[in-house]
Protein backbone atom coordinates (compact mmCIF):
# COMPACT_ATOMS: atom_id res chain seq x y z
CA UNK A 1 0.00 0.00 0.00
CA UNK A 2 1.68 3.46 -0.97
CA UNK A 3 2.42 5.69 2.00
CA UNK A 4 0.33 8.83 2.56
CA UNK A 5 1.85 11.85 0.73
CA UNK A 6 4.01 14.25 2.75
CA UNK A 7 2.61 17.59 4.38
CA UNK A 8 3.75 21.03 3.93
CA UNK A 9 4.23 20.99 7.03
CA UNK A 10 6.45 17.88 7.02
CA UNK A 11 9.02 19.59 4.25
CA UNK A 12 8.96 22.71 6.80
CA UNK A 13 10.22 20.60 10.06
CA UNK A 14 12.92 19.44 7.71
CA UNK A 15 14.24 22.61 6.43
CA UNK A 16 14.64 23.47 9.97
CA UNK A 17 16.24 20.66 10.79
CA UNK A 18 18.49 21.34 7.68
CA UNK A 19 18.76 24.74 8.67
CA UNK A 20 20.00 23.85 12.21
CA UNK A 21 23.00 21.78 10.71
CA UNK A 22 24.14 24.38 8.03
CA UNK A 23 23.57 27.53 10.91
CA UNK A 24 25.84 25.50 13.26
CA UNK A 25 28.49 24.67 10.94
CA UNK A 26 28.75 28.41 10.06
CA UNK A 27 28.96 29.85 13.01
CA UNK A 28 31.70 27.88 14.45
CA UNK A 29 34.03 28.18 11.34
CA UNK A 30 32.94 32.30 11.65
CA UNK A 31 33.89 32.04 15.33
CA UNK A 32 36.85 30.03 15.46
CA UNK A 33 38.40 32.22 11.73
CA UNK A 34 37.73 35.26 13.91
CA UNK A 35 39.12 34.21 17.58
CA UNK A 36 40.97 30.65 16.76
CA UNK A 37 42.09 28.64 19.47
CA UNK A 38 43.20 31.78 21.54
CA UNK A 39 39.69 32.29 21.80
CA UNK A 40 38.93 29.79 24.41
CA UNK A 41 41.23 30.02 27.45
CA UNK A 42 42.51 26.92 27.18
CA UNK A 43 43.11 24.45 24.28
CA UNK A 44 40.56 21.74 25.47
CA UNK A 45 37.94 24.18 26.00
CA UNK A 46 38.03 24.14 21.77
CA UNK A 47 38.04 20.87 21.35
CA UNK A 48 35.40 19.64 23.66
CA UNK A 49 33.38 22.77 22.11
CA UNK A 50 34.05 21.89 18.56
CA UNK A 51 33.18 18.40 19.30
CA UNK A 52 29.53 19.32 21.11
CA UNK A 53 28.40 21.35 17.76
CA UNK A 54 29.91 18.47 15.60
CA UNK A 55 28.10 16.20 17.39
CA UNK A 56 24.60 17.97 17.63
CA UNK A 57 24.96 18.63 13.78
CA UNK A 58 25.39 14.64 13.04
CA UNK A 59 22.50 14.23 15.11
CA UNK A 60 20.02 16.97 13.20
CA UNK A 61 21.08 15.37 10.36
CA UNK A 62 20.53 11.73 11.50
CA UNK A 63 16.58 13.41 12.61
CA UNK A 64 16.15 14.44 8.98
CA UNK A 65 17.38 11.15 7.25
CA UNK A 66 15.51 9.16 9.26
CA UNK A 67 12.38 11.20 9.16
CA UNK A 68 12.93 11.10 4.98
CA UNK A 69 12.80 7.40 5.77
CA UNK A 70 9.59 7.16 7.86
CA UNK A 71 11.48 6.28 11.01
CA UNK A 72 9.87 9.11 12.88
CA UNK A 73 10.16 6.73 16.28
CA UNK A 74 13.79 6.43 15.68
CA UNK A 75 13.83 9.90 14.70
CA UNK A 76 12.42 11.20 18.38
CA UNK A 77 14.84 9.51 20.10
CA UNK A 78 17.76 11.00 18.55
CA UNK A 79 16.09 14.79 19.36
CA UNK A 80 15.66 13.63 22.75
CA UNK A 81 19.38 13.05 23.28
CA UNK A 82 19.61 15.96 21.38
CA UNK A 83 17.92 18.29 23.69
CA UNK A 84 20.51 16.68 26.47
CA UNK A 85 23.34 17.94 24.06
CA UNK A 86 21.93 21.47 23.51
CA UNK A 87 21.89 22.06 27.12
CA UNK A 88 25.20 21.07 27.49
CA UNK A 89 25.95 23.03 24.55
CA UNK A 90 24.50 25.83 26.53
CA UNK A 91 26.36 25.48 29.53
CA UNK A 92 29.41 25.02 28.18
CA UNK A 93 28.96 28.33 26.35
CA UNK A 94 28.16 30.10 29.35
CA UNK A 95 30.93 29.26 30.69
CA UNK A 96 33.71 29.58 28.71
CA UNK A 97 32.55 30.79 25.19
CA UNK A 98 29.93 33.96 26.36
CA UNK A 99 29.48 34.10 22.23
CA UNK A 100 26.23 35.55 21.59
CA UNK A 101 26.28 34.48 17.91
CA UNK A 102 27.17 30.78 18.94
CA UNK A 103 23.92 30.94 22.04
CA UNK A 104 21.46 32.53 19.62
CA UNK A 105 21.66 29.36 17.16
CA UNK A 106 21.92 26.92 20.00
CA UNK A 107 18.48 28.32 20.79
CA UNK A 108 17.49 28.31 17.30
CA UNK A 109 18.45 24.35 17.28
CA UNK A 110 16.39 23.80 20.21
CA UNK A 111 13.60 25.66 19.31
CA UNK A 112 13.24 23.46 16.12
CA UNK A 113 14.35 20.32 18.10
CA UNK A 114 10.96 21.17 20.25
CA UNK A 115 8.53 21.64 17.33
CA UNK A 116 9.93 18.62 16.18
CA UNK A 117 8.68 16.96 19.17
CA UNK A 118 5.69 18.58 19.67
CA UNK A 119 4.52 18.08 15.97
CA UNK A 120 5.53 14.11 16.12
CA UNK A 121 4.42 13.51 19.48
CA UNK A 122 2.18 10.17 19.51
CA UNK A 123 1.44 10.69 23.70
CA UNK A 124 -0.33 14.10 23.32
CA UNK A 125 -3.43 11.68 24.71
CA UNK A 126 -2.01 9.63 27.39
CA UNK A 127 -4.89 6.91 27.18
CA UNK A 128 -4.49 6.77 22.90
CA UNK A 129 -2.60 3.97 21.44
CA UNK A 130 0.86 5.00 20.84
CA UNK A 131 3.59 3.43 18.52
CA UNK A 132 5.25 0.86 20.25
CA UNK A 133 3.41 1.18 23.24
CA UNK A 134 5.51 2.84 26.50
CA UNK A 135 7.27 1.34 29.71
CA UNK A 136 6.92 3.21 32.71
CA UNK A 137 4.05 5.35 34.73
CA UNK A 138 3.89 7.97 32.11
CA UNK A 139 5.27 8.49 28.41
CA UNK A 140 7.96 10.59 28.60
CA UNK A 141 6.41 13.05 25.99
CA UNK A 142 7.54 16.69 25.26
CA UNK A 143 3.97 17.52 26.05
CA UNK A 144 4.47 15.22 29.71
CA UNK A 145 7.20 16.61 30.74
CA UNK A 146 6.65 20.33 29.91
CA UNK A 147 3.75 20.56 32.06
CA UNK A 148 5.66 18.67 35.00
CA UNK A 149 8.16 21.44 34.73
CA UNK A 150 5.83 24.19 34.95
CA UNK A 151 3.66 23.49 37.64
CA UNK A 152 6.44 21.76 39.68
CA UNK A 153 7.91 25.48 38.96
CA UNK A 154 4.73 26.88 39.87
CA UNK A 155 4.56 24.97 42.77
CA UNK A 156 7.85 24.91 44.50
CA UNK A 157 8.05 28.65 44.23
CA UNK A 158 4.61 28.38 46.94
CA UNK A 159 5.83 26.08 48.95
CA UNK A 160 9.00 27.26 49.23
CA UNK A 161 7.89 30.63 49.69
CA UNK A 162 5.11 29.99 52.11
CA UNK A 163 8.24 27.82 54.40
CA UNK A 164 10.55 31.40 54.13
CA UNK A 165 7.79 32.96 55.51
CA UNK A 166 6.54 30.95 58.28
CA UNK A 167 10.42 30.19 59.21
CA UNK A 168 11.08 33.97 59.04
CA UNK A 169 8.33 35.84 59.65
CA UNK A 170 8.80 38.22 56.73
CA UNK A 171 8.17 38.01 52.52
CA UNK A 172 11.04 37.34 50.54
CA UNK A 173 11.58 36.53 46.84
CA UNK A 174 12.32 32.77 45.59
CA UNK A 175 11.80 33.94 41.80
CA UNK A 176 14.24 31.71 39.47
CA UNK A 177 13.15 33.66 36.51
CA UNK A 178 12.96 37.72 35.67
CA UNK A 179 9.48 36.97 34.75
CA UNK A 180 6.87 35.15 36.40
CA UNK A 181 6.29 32.71 39.42
CA UNK A 182 8.38 30.22 38.57
CA UNK A 183 11.48 28.30 40.42
CA UNK A 184 12.84 26.29 37.60
CA UNK A 185 15.51 24.73 40.01
CA UNK A 186 11.80 22.27 40.98
CA UNK A 187 10.65 22.01 37.80
CA UNK A 188 14.09 20.53 36.07
CA UNK A 189 14.17 18.25 39.73
CA UNK A 190 10.92 17.02 38.87
CA UNK A 191 11.71 16.18 35.49
CA UNK A 192 15.13 14.51 35.78
CA UNK A 193 13.53 12.25 38.58
CA UNK A 194 10.31 11.47 36.87
CA UNK A 195 12.78 10.08 34.08
CA UNK A 196 15.20 8.87 36.65
CA UNK A 197 12.01 6.41 38.29
CA UNK A 198 9.71 6.23 35.46
CA UNK A 199 11.00 2.85 34.48
CA UNK A 200 11.14 1.64 38.57
CA UNK A 201 7.90 3.50 39.20
CA UNK A 202 6.58 0.03 40.22
CA UNK A 203 9.91 -1.42 42.00
CA UNK A 204 10.87 -1.79 45.65
CA UNK A 205 10.43 1.58 47.27
CA UNK A 206 13.92 1.10 48.83
CA UNK A 207 15.55 1.34 44.78
CA UNK A 208 12.99 4.26 44.11
CA UNK A 209 14.80 6.19 47.35
CA UNK A 210 18.15 5.24 46.46
CA UNK A 211 17.85 6.27 42.71
CA UNK A 212 15.99 9.50 43.78
CA UNK A 213 18.45 10.31 46.09
CA UNK A 214 21.31 9.83 43.96
CA UNK A 215 19.45 12.20 40.77
CA UNK A 216 18.28 15.27 43.07
CA UNK A 217 21.70 15.24 44.80
CA UNK A 218 24.18 14.86 41.79
CA UNK A 219 21.34 17.82 39.97
CA UNK A 220 21.65 19.47 42.95
CA UNK A 221 25.51 19.59 43.21
CA UNK A 222 26.05 20.57 39.54
CA UNK A 223 23.30 23.57 40.01
CA UNK A 224 25.41 25.20 42.66
CA UNK A 225 28.71 23.93 40.51
CA UNK A 226 26.98 26.07 37.82
CA UNK A 227 25.58 29.06 39.56
CA UNK A 228 28.83 29.62 41.03
CA UNK A 229 31.42 28.80 38.55
CA UNK A 230 29.43 30.96 35.93
CA UNK A 231 27.95 33.69 37.79
CA UNK A 232 30.02 33.82 41.32
CA UNK A 233 26.41 33.31 42.54
CA UNK A 234 25.83 31.49 45.76
CA UNK A 235 21.83 30.41 46.13
CA UNK A 236 22.44 28.11 48.58
CA UNK A 237 25.27 26.24 50.86
CA UNK A 238 25.52 23.28 52.83
CA UNK A 239 29.09 24.52 54.49
CA UNK A 240 29.59 23.60 57.67
CA UNK A 241 26.96 20.78 57.24
CA UNK A 242 28.02 16.91 57.61
CA UNK A 243 28.77 15.02 55.13
CA UNK A 244 28.38 18.06 52.45
CA UNK A 245 30.47 18.36 48.52
CA UNK A 246 31.75 21.44 48.57
CA UNK A 247 28.93 23.43 49.65
CA UNK A 248 26.47 22.41 47.07
CA UNK A 249 24.54 19.42 48.23
CA UNK A 250 25.16 16.93 51.48
CA UNK A 251 24.48 13.30 52.37
CA UNK A 252 21.46 14.40 54.11
CA UNK A 253 20.16 16.04 51.31
CA UNK A 254 20.15 13.60 49.43
CA UNK A 255 18.45 11.36 51.51
CA UNK A 256 15.57 14.28 51.40
CA UNK A 257 16.12 14.01 47.65
CA UNK A 258 14.95 9.83 48.19
CA UNK A 259 12.07 10.85 49.84
CA UNK A 260 11.13 13.65 47.34
CA UNK A 261 11.25 10.77 44.82
CA UNK A 262 9.78 8.35 46.40
CA UNK A 263 6.78 10.68 47.43
CA UNK A 264 6.52 12.05 43.63
CA UNK A 265 6.29 8.55 41.80
CA UNK A 266 3.96 7.00 44.36
CA UNK A 267 2.02 9.57 45.78
CA UNK A 268 1.92 12.85 43.42
CA UNK A 269 3.06 12.50 40.09
CA UNK A 270 -0.60 10.26 39.31
CA UNK A 271 -2.66 13.22 40.41
CA UNK A 272 -0.29 15.65 38.33
CA UNK A 273 -0.76 13.83 35.27
CA UNK A 274 -4.99 13.73 36.22
CA UNK A 275 -4.65 17.37 36.14
CA UNK A 276 -2.51 17.01 32.97
CA UNK A 277 -5.14 15.07 31.21
CA UNK A 278 -7.81 17.24 31.77
CA UNK A 279 -5.84 19.89 28.66
CA UNK A 280 -8.29 19.26 25.58
CA UNK A 281 -6.61 17.25 23.14
CA UNK A 282 -7.21 19.60 20.59
CA UNK A 283 -5.70 22.82 23.03
CA UNK A 284 -2.50 20.40 23.65
CA UNK A 285 -0.47 21.42 20.86
CA UNK A 286 -0.88 25.12 20.64
CA UNK A 287 -0.81 25.84 24.10
CA UNK A 288 2.52 23.70 24.91
CA UNK A 289 4.08 25.25 22.37
CA UNK A 290 3.07 28.57 23.32
CA UNK A 291 4.12 28.11 26.75
CA UNK A 292 6.90 26.50 25.45
CA UNK A 293 8.17 29.95 24.28
CA UNK A 294 7.49 32.19 26.72
CA UNK A 295 9.13 30.21 29.18
CA UNK A 296 12.00 29.56 27.31
CA UNK A 297 12.12 33.30 26.50
CA UNK A 298 11.77 33.80 30.11
CA UNK A 299 15.15 31.26 30.79
CA UNK A 300 17.13 32.94 27.76
CA UNK A 301 16.43 36.87 29.34
CA UNK A 302 16.97 35.58 33.01
CA UNK A 303 20.96 33.79 32.29
CA UNK A 304 21.26 37.25 29.81
CA UNK A 305 20.63 39.57 32.98
CA UNK A 306 22.69 37.12 35.42
CA UNK A 307 25.25 37.53 32.79
CA UNK A 308 25.45 41.35 32.76
CA UNK A 309 24.75 41.82 36.68
CA UNK A 310 27.62 39.82 36.66
CA UNK A 311 29.57 42.34 34.36
CA UNK A 312 28.46 45.08 36.49
CA UNK A 313 29.82 43.48 39.09
CA UNK A 314 33.18 43.41 37.81
CA UNK A 315 33.30 47.16 37.19
CA UNK A 316 33.30 46.23 33.02
CA UNK A 317 31.82 49.03 30.96
CA UNK A 318 28.45 48.45 29.04
CA UNK A 319 29.67 47.55 25.38
CA UNK A 320 26.86 45.62 24.02
CA UNK A 321 23.30 46.46 22.85
CA UNK A 322 22.14 43.41 25.29
CA UNK A 323 23.96 45.06 28.55
CA UNK A 324 21.91 48.16 27.80
CA UNK A 325 18.63 46.16 27.60
CA UNK A 326 19.61 45.17 31.28
CA UNK A 327 21.05 48.19 32.47
CA UNK A 328 17.46 49.75 31.92
CA UNK A 329 15.48 46.80 32.69
CA UNK A 330 16.86 44.75 34.85
CA UNK A 331 19.06 46.85 36.76
CA UNK A 332 21.01 45.88 40.12
CA UNK A 333 18.39 47.16 42.41
CA UNK A 334 16.33 44.96 40.06
CA UNK A 335 18.26 42.05 40.61
CA UNK A 336 18.48 42.09 44.30
CA UNK A 337 15.01 42.31 44.94
CA UNK A 338 14.29 39.61 42.50
CA UNK A 339 16.70 36.91 43.70
CA UNK A 340 16.89 37.68 47.47
CA UNK A 341 18.20 34.64 48.13
CA UNK A 342 21.04 34.67 45.96
CA UNK A 343 24.19 36.29 46.64
CA UNK A 344 26.64 36.98 44.15
CA UNK A 345 30.67 37.28 44.51
CA UNK A 346 32.30 37.54 41.12
CA UNK A 347 35.68 36.21 42.74
CA UNK A 348 34.11 32.94 42.88
CA UNK A 349 33.54 32.39 39.25
CA UNK A 350 35.78 31.08 37.29
CA UNK A 351 35.43 32.26 33.47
Amino acid sequence: MASAPETIAQHVLRALMALSVVFGAAQLGIYLAEEGIAGFAEPWRAVVYGMLVAAIAADFAAIVVLDRKRKVHAARMVARGLVALLLLAFVFDVLFVASTPLSSVLIFQFVCTMVYQMANDPNLDRHAPREGGFRGAIPLSFFNLFWIFTICSVLGLIGETLVSLVRDGHWESRAGFVFGPFSPIYGVGAVLITAALNLFHDRNPVALFLIGGTVGAVFEYFAGWFFETAFGIVAWSYEGHPFNFHGHTSLPMAAVWGLIGLGWMKLALPYVMLFIDRIPLRMRVPLTAVGAVLLLTDAILTVVALDCWYQRMLGNPISTPWQELCAQHFDDEFMRKRFETMSMWPVLADR
